[in-house]
């Protein structure tokens, strides 16, 4: 049975990320100052996907809070830099004494691909926990259950998910050398311009489109010698495109492949719907958030 465990967060239209992150932090400490909030334990995530899947693995008495922030304006499903808001609350928690019964979990991003010397997102809390994938929707493509209620949609076929996983790869190698090679660059790369609905099949020249819309982005600082760069040192052509893929880019290219009225949150809902507890057990993630009750206090389920 699915944890009914509660969720907190904010809807704020417009507000510097920064201040909101500060307001975040204030509005937790006041929660924990309350009658109950000394005995609360909580999960910070990054966004509303993790805020659904999580109750999954916590138990009921544990609170799961959204710190990304979280926009009405373009699409009101968005929430926006969780990564830093996660640690950044959590953090400030600790340092100002209010509880220990805290955590954050954040995506896995491209922490193992980094530059040599570079610690961006390196966690000193040891109250941060990674996915063990790149994020949280490649992490559901590896449990069975969840990526059978993919495969067991009638639209799903071979050639589709061959097609997909093709696009995902590459486009994960062009965000792998952004981040190894010290570009750090955000770009969004259109999908939908990557594959032709009339014939159902990718654009002949799909790699080539999809480098021009990832180098304008980034200043023209990114340059293909950099994909070489990665292969030979991280081997992702022979690597689990889960460590490496972004969610967001494959899902919402899958949800166009599959030429219905599929949306990358659908699908992503339809895999969490179909996660059990026995699911989050087998994650890496679960085992190291047991490993740190071990001292500190009990947030899993256990049954």
């Amino acid at each position: 049975m699915k944890s009914e465990t509660s969720t907190y967060s904010y809807d704020v239209g417009r507000m510097p990320e920064d201040k909101y992150r500060k307001m975040q932090a204030a509005d937790l400490q006041l929660a924990i100052n309350s009658p109950t909030g000394e005995d609360t334990k909580w999960v910070l995530v990054e966004g509303r996907m993790d805020r659904d899947f999580y109750p999954l693995m916590f138990a009921d008495d544990v609170r799961i809070y959204i710190a990304g922030y979280v926009s009405n304006e373009e699409e009101p499903d968005n929430v926006h830099g969780g990564l830093k808001a996660v640690r950044e609350v959590v953090t400030k928690i600790l340092n100002d004494g209010y509880t220990t019964n805290i955590i954050g979990i954040i995506d896995r991003d491209y922490y193992e691909y980094r530059a040599e010397g570079d610690e961006t997102g390196a966690d000193h809390t040891g109250h941060i926990f990674k996915t063990d994938y790149r994020d949280l929707e490649m992490t559901l493509f590896t449990l069975s259950s969840a990526w059978s209620a993919i495969t067991s949609l009638p639209e799903f076929t071979t050639t589709i998910y061959s097609d997909w996983e093709l696009v995902i790869r590459h486009l994960g190698a062009i965000r792998v050398a952004n981040r190894h090679c010290s570009v750090y660059e955000h770009f969004d790369i259109s999908v939908g311009n990557l594959f032709d609905c009339h014939t159902r099949a990718l654009i002949p020249d799909w790699q080539e489109i999809a480098w021009s819309m990832a180098q304008k982005e980034c200043s023209k600082s990114l340059e293909k010698s950099m994909l070489t760069i990665v292969e030979n040192r991280f081997h992702l052509s022979t690597s689990h495109m889960a460590s490496y893929a972004r969610g967001h880019d494959a899902f919402k290219l899958l949800a166009i492949m599959l030429l219905k009225d599929y949306t990358e949150k659908k699908l992503v809902e339809l895999m969490i719907n179909h996660c059990s507890f026995e699911d989050c057990k087998s994650l890496q993630l679960y085992r190291d958030i047991a490993a740190w009750e071990t001292t500190h206090v009990k947030m899993l389920r256990s049954a």
